[in-house]
């Protein structure tokens, strides 16, 4: 990701980066009304969801605050990328196929933001094949890693 500030704007020159900004942006910034008690079943959903992003992004996990892959990274191989593609695909028709009007408007905001994320992800991957024609992808991965760490100020 680059970021860079122009007349006092935040400037995000990272697709992915923008997409995860927008996707929390949506999932911290909604309010509607007083907050009502979330589904149950959606809420372990929301927890899959993430539980399977960290375990591909563990940098990801450290960049949010969750130190419990600190010590891991990425692992771009031709299996795993494989496997992230069946999860995605998984969690699309699971969240597609969630009956919106049953959920609360916060948990639906949530759905619609989630369901977006792993279209985009499953474009990324198999659509664009960026894993396969970015070498960025791979060059960048140790030195978002350390940088999280590095930046964060939470080790005793």
């Amino acid at each position: 990701m680059r970021a860079a500030s122009q007349d006092g704007r935040l400037v995000v020159r990272s697709r992915g980066m923008r997409r995860y900004l927008i996707a929390f942006v949506l999932l911290c910034g909604c309010k509607h009304g007083s907050p009502t008690p979330g589904d149950p079943g959606f809420a372990r959903l929301v927890d899959e969801y993430f539980a399977a992003k960290f375990a591909f992004e563990p940098s990801t996990m450290t960049g949010a605050g969750i130190h419990d892959r600190d010590h891991e990274l990425e692992d771009r191989s031709g299996t795993r990328i494989a496997a992230r593609i069946k999860e995605l695909e998984g969690f699309r028709d699971r969240l597609a196929a969630l009956d919106r009007s049953r959920l609360g408007f916060d948990d639906a905001v949530d759905a619609d933001a989630l369901e977006s994320s792993a279209r985009g992800e499953l474009l990324d991957m198999q659509t664009l094949a960026v894993y396969q024609t970015n070498p960025m992808v791979y060059a960048g991965l140790p030195g978002n890693a350390v940088d999280v760490l590095m930046k964060r100020d939470f080790a005793p």
